[in-house]
């Protein structure tokens, strides 16, 4: 049996060891975590979407006003999120604003395809 720092080594080494081999199952195959990445970035770029998108576009604000892109000022760009702040009378706090539109959701994706790459290509 080593004396010193290298009993405590070994001895972690062994106890990481026997950790590893009993956990579940890690993903090995190539297939396997393609198909992982794919599904994962799916779900996680859909969630913004089905929020933002769906929830809050068909509850929050239904009755939005149209808006034309070509002669829209900064007060208009944008009714998804800001909806019921930009109609008259008094509205509630402000919070922060970001245009709902599919530029950002392209914007979102990417993000998301670029941070879970770094995560895969660093283990």
């Amino acid at each position: 049996m080593p004396i010193g720092g290298n009993m405590m080594q070994s001895y972690m080494e062994r106890q990481l060891g026997s950790l590893h081999d009993s956990s579940a199952p890690s993903v090995t195959s190539y297939k396997d975590n393609v198909f992982s990445f794919i599904i994962g970035t799916f779900v996680i770029s859909i969630l913004p979407y089905l929020h933002i998108g769906v929830v809050h576009l068909w509850m929050w604000v239904p009755d939005k006003p149209s808006i034309t892109r070509n002669n829209c000022t900064c007060s208009c760009f944008d009714t998804v999120m800001k909806g019921e702040y930009e109609q008259p009378g008094t509205t509630g706090y402000k919070h922060v604003y970001f245009n709902a539109t599919w530029q950002t959701l392209r914007i979102w994706i990417f993000t998301i395809v670029f941070v879970l790459l770094a995560r895969a290509s660093s283990t």
